[in-house]
């Protein structure tokens, strides 16, 4: 409902203003509560982004995750998931999401400079 798609926009909009100020936990807090109240890639993808800088992995993975499944087309929600799996150290599960959004733009300068120092470790 309009309501709850405000809400969402407007704690959104905080997290990316108290980010912009330095302030990284309380932009985590106003993510996580965007991506929760409306669960919609961009959202679930600044969340993941916000637990991955806080290393509370498991969190971002689920985000991450949450992200790719609400936006398969996401390149972007593809490089985060693998920012998270690399970060975690699942790195046949980053190359994957890797290629995954290589294929959905090959021309990704990011995701083809993270896969090749994935591929050189």
């Amino acid at each position: 409902d309009k309501s709850r798609a405000l809400t969402a926009e407007t704690y959104f909009k905080r997290a990316s203003f108290e980010e912009t100020v330095g302030r990284l936990e309380t932009a985590a807090t106003y993510f996580v509560r965007a991506a929760e109240i409306l669960p919609k890639s961009d959202y679930l993808r600044r969340a993941a982004e916000a637990m991955l800088a806080a290393q509370d992995l498991m969190k971002a993975r689920d985000y991450g995750t949450r992200a790719v499944q609400s936006d398969p087309k996401s390149v972007e929600a593809h490089v985060t998931l693998a920012r998270v799996c690399e970060s975690a150290g699942m790195r046949k599960n980053a190359r994957r999401e890797l290629q995954l959004a290589l294929k959905l733009d090959p021309s990704h300068a990011y995701a083809k400079d993270l896969l090749k120092a994935i591929k050189d470790d």
